[in-house]
């Protein structure tokens, strides 16, 4: 049966106007006696707890009665009631701290003069805390203690138990770990009644759980959180599970597990997000964190830009948007801008508010190191020093040690950094960290080098790579190559001490393992980036999806009718741009939050140990060398593999004089595409600058190639990605009338790019016009048809996405040929236009396919943009990713007709049994013999990635 609090609440929550509302309550006041009014008002603030963050609107509606009875009242305990509760919504839902500490103040005051010490001890409980929120460490003690005493002369054991949680949450916060877990243990000892011990429970918990995350104990961190959300998802605590989600979160990003970082952390800042919670900002810090332990340095610095501006700035929330900025800053290497921001911001660091004011000044250390600014740099890491000693602060020391050894390390004084790495080294807080574990390591290992220690310095490299390869096994693919790029230095020396050390086999496998390897670990796995829903709020997501890909569908169809209409539409245009950016950002953003959720792709993602490389010499036949190169500090040097030799040359050729000669190169294809009639005038300059490229880059290596060698393999490394080394002159002839040469993204790749021999004879050939722009596509794909009479035909207005995906998926040989858009600022929308839009690499990385071959018959479907760790991103990564054993994709714009009549012939060729790299070889060469097609331009754009055999 209901009380008459529950009832009289029921009805207030039932009337919308504030006017009727009113009514019900001036009644009420009028009509009832001050204990009657009393019980209503706890009944109706325990409703405004339980719905604070689970139900806003309700939330709302509670805290305008209470205040509404409070003022009809005039009670001063009712007042104070009214105003603690506003203070609470400021404080713990907005995140405004001072305001919500005014309000607190002025209801503490209404508290005393009601001489209600009881409400006076719960407005000091809630004042503790947000006094703690603003550094005011001494006042907020004081306020826990007083409200103690007044707890413990009541017994009232919930409101002691929420005192000593926070007192402890104060002294962690000031690193008085001893002091915190014993008000942690108390409070979880104390007598609370049974329906409120599981609450007690999980908050309890929650907090020792952040204990021992502040004092390195992962694992029993991450298992008490654990528990504690089983019992929040039992016991339906939303705001605790979304606390408990986001503290987890923390322990996997500090333990370098980042993708279940992100996911927690992520499902805690959704929930965060949507109840408007004050812990939204601290939750978003927290991810931003993690994406900076990724070295997503531009999307760290986004979060932590928009926190900088919403967060109170006396607030610890502020301290840390800070930071996170200051690190984003130094990751983008712009060391002035993060240096001048702690200096227009850091008097705002209090002294009392121990975590962020060490941040600080570690980050101002860290500024001078990165500016060279030694002496600064070591004086200020002294100063820490000291500072650690007087204080104990064994958190900090290790934090500041590193520092102080970077400083000794820039100086010369090698030997004491090295003694006090080793002293370091062996402390278990160091290794259970995989960032402070790399910290030490690679210092080790520059120490060692510095000494001459060849071998030492090699060993301490070796520790590095596997750690990091250890953390990329948790790195969910699309996150990788940002990850290995700013580890490149690490990968570079280890090739170059091994090859000092003679060792030129091992040097190849660190060249090797320098690469991403992200596309290796998806071929290995045959997975898919796919969409696919685990859970209604996965469903969600991909609705979201779907409807912002249709969205940025019609914006580029949109794009594209602009770009050629009259130029009157340039600002329309741009402003049409802007907005399709932001639609792509996010629907990246929001295929990256599938794939964190889908379970089936976490644990493969979690099951890709990167394998050692192999020893590409078994895979090659005494005709085939394979060459891979690789770029030390820029110095390009080329492992030679034969079936039974390896050689290494250092080549007279650096990446940065490679990229002036093709820029030269580009120059000259540009203009044979503005007119294809100059192509015979044009000729001798492109054979004088691919002449340079060969001298500079494959002529040491064919010099020293025994007869018998007619086929080329080439792993290209950073800007020799660009070169089209079949193009290359010799000063007689071009490379392909020498040799037959495919690509390969890396040597590894050998063992998983193979045609498989169960794979159906089924041939798939779209084709679309484009308006007839591109009328050639239809005799091209006429020609192919007559060599597979049974093929599958999609031609213009039958060449749609779906249908064709649904046709490619077993096919032994997919043909597309149409228009394609190539985009380095983005390359996942790089793509090619069917009749209903553009399928787009981000598209392709859902497929599944068993094709022997791919070709896309259209202009730059093989230029790609080259990411962290040499990750090759564009439809050239998607389609190898779908599954395909090789790809025939073009490096720049071609001309529709030679690109038919060279399709017509590789076709014939492959009809008659050549294998896939000899029958383009012959196409190209048919072309390159025909007077009108001499030029490079017309034949050599194709180029053949991946297995070389028959279908």
């Amino acid at each position: 049966m209901l009380t008459s609090s529950e009832t009289l609440l029921a009805e207030l929550l039932a009337t919308d106007p504030e006017s009727e509302r009113l009514a019900i309550l001036e009644s009420f006041v009028d009509g009832s006696q001050v204990e009657q009014q009393d019980a209503f008002i706890s009944f109706t603030r325990e409703r405004w707890l339980k719905s604070m963050f689970a139900d806003p609107k309700t939330a709302q509606t509670c805290s305008e009665v209470i205040e509404t009875i409070a003022s009809l009242s005039g009670l001063f305990r009712h007042r104070a009631l009214a105003l603690q509760i506003q203070g609470q919504i400021f404080s713990l839902v907005r995140g405004d701290f001072r305001e919500g500490l005014r309000l607190q103040n002025d209801a503490l005051g209404w508290a005393h003069y009601a001489e209600d010490e009881i409400r006076a001890a719960k407005i000091n409980t809630t004042r503790s805390w947000t006094l703690a929120q603003l550094s005011q460490y001494e006042d907020a003690v004081q306020c826990a203690q007083a409200a103690m005493v007044v707890y413990e002369t009541q017994q009232d054991w919930i409101e002691l138990a929420k005192v000593k949680n926070n007192l402890a949450l104060i002294y962690a916060d000031q690193h008085q770990y001893e002091l915190a877990l014993a008000a942690f243990q108390e409070a979880l000892q104390l007598n609370i009644a049974e329906d409120s011990a599981s609450y007690f429970l999980t908050s309890g918990n929650l907090n020792k759980a952040w204990m021992l995350l502040e004092l390195g104990r992962f694992e029993e961190a991450r298992q008490l959180l654990e528990e504690v959300i089983v019992i929040c998802k039992r016991d339906n605590e939303h705001n605790n599970l979304a606390l408990a989600q986001e503290n987890l979160g923390t322990v996997y990003f500090l333990t370098g597990d980042y993708m279940q970082a992100l996911r927690y952390l992520s499902d805690a800042n959704t929930y965060f997000q949507e109840n408007a919670n004050g812990y939204a900002l601290e939750c978003a810090l927290d991810y931003a964190d993690c994406l900076l332990l990724l070295h997503r340095y531009d999307a760290a610095l986004e979060i932590a830009n928009s926190v900088f501006d919403s967060a109170d700035s006396a607030s610890s929330t502020f301290c840390h948007a800070v930071i996170t900025q200051v690190r984003a800053l130094n990751g983008l290497t712009r060391y002035e801008n993060a240096l001048a921001l702690l200096d227009t911001q850091q008097q705002k660091f209090p002294t009392t508010q121990l975590f962020w004011y060490m941040q600080a000044q570690l980050m101002r250390v860290n500024g001078y190191l990165n500016l060279n600014q030694t002496q600064q740099a070591l004086e200020n890491a002294a100063d820490l020093q000291t500072l650690c000693a007087e204080n104990n602060w064994d958190y900090w020391e290790q934090r500041v040690e590193i520092l102080a050894i970077d400083c000794l390390l820039k100086t010369g004084q090698i030997q004491q950094a090295q003694a006090k790495l080793h002293e370091l080294h062996t402390r278990s807080d160091i290794l259970e960290r995989p960032e402070m574990s790399f910290l030490v390591s690679s210092r080790l290992a520059q120490a060692a080098e510095q000494l001459n220690d060849l071998e030492g310095a090699l060993a301490w490299l070796e520790a590095c790579i596997r750690g990091l390869e250890d953390v990329q096994a948790k790195v969910m693919t699309e996150h990788i190559e940002g990850y290995v790029a700013a580890y490149d230095q690490v990968y570079a020396r280890a090739v170059d001490i091994a090859l000092q050390l003679e060792r030129p086999l091992d040097a190849f496998f660190y060249a090797e393992r320098a690469k991403s390897r992200s596309l290796l670990a998806l071929l290995i796995s045959q997975d898919s980036l796919k969409i696919d829903a685990l859970s209604d709020a996965d469903s969600q997501l991909i609705e979201e999806y779907n409807r912002l890909r249709a969205e940025w569908t019609i914006g580029n169809q949109r794009l594209q009718r602009l770009l050629h209409s009259s130029q009157g539409e340039a600002v329309h245009t741009e402003t049409h741009v802007s907005q399709l950016r932001q639609t792509e950002k996010k629907l990246k953003q929001t295929w990256h939050d599938i794939l964190l959720r889908d379970a089936t792709y976490s644990k493969s993602a979690a099951r890709l140990t990167n394998p050692l490389p192999k020893d590409p010499r078994p895979h090659l036949d005494s005709e085939t060398a394979l060459i891979e190169y690789y770029a030390v500090e820029g110095q390009l040097i080329a492992f030679i593999f034969t079936s039974d030799c390896l050689e290494v040359l250092t080549l007279n050729a650096t990446s940065e004089h490679i990229a002036a000669l093709m820029r030269a190169y580009e120059l000259n294809l540009q203009a044979v595409a503005q007119d294809p009639n100059n192509s015979d005038y044009l000729i001798p300059n492109v054979k004088g600058v691919s002449g340079k490229l060969y001298e500079k880059l494959l002529l040491p290596i064919v010099a020293n190639l025994q007869s018998n060698i007619d086929k080329l393999i080439l792993v290209r490394h950073d800007v020799l990605h660009y070169v089209p080394f079949h193009a290359l002159f010799d000063g007689a002839q071009y490379v392909l009338e020498t040799f037959e040469v495919r690509y390969l993204p890396m040597a590894d790749s050998l063992n998983y790019l193979q045609t498989t021999k169960d794979s159906t004879a089924r041939v798939v050939i779209a084709g679309h016009t484009q308006d007839n722009l591109l009328p050639a596509v239809e005799e091209e794909v006429a020609a192919i048809a007559k060599l597979w009479p049974t093929a599958v035909r999609l031609e213009n207005t039958r060449c749609k996405s779906l249908k064709l995906r649904a046709e490619a998926a077993d096919a032994q040989l997919l043909h597309i040929a149409t228009h394609a858009v190539f985009r380095q600022d983005e390359p996942v929308f790089s793509g090619i236009a069917l009749e209903d839009g553009l399928l787009t690499a981000l598209d392709i990385f859902a497929w599944r396919l068993q094709a022997s071959l791919v070709t896309l018959s259209a202009c730059e479907t093989g230029r790609a943009s080259i990411g962290g760790g040499d990750e090759i991103l564009g439809l050239m990564r998607a389609f190898l990713n779908a599954g395909t054993a090789s790809l025939v994709l073009s490096q720049w714009i071609v001309d529709d007709t030679a690109t038919q009549l060279l399709m017509t012939h590789f076709y014939q060729n492959l009809q008659a049994g050549q294998p896939k790299a000899a029958a383009l070889r012959n196409a190209q060469l048919h072309l390159r013999h025909n007077a009108k097609y001499s030029h490079p331009w017309f034949w050599a754009a194709f180029m053949l990635i991946g297995d070389g055999s028959s279908l």
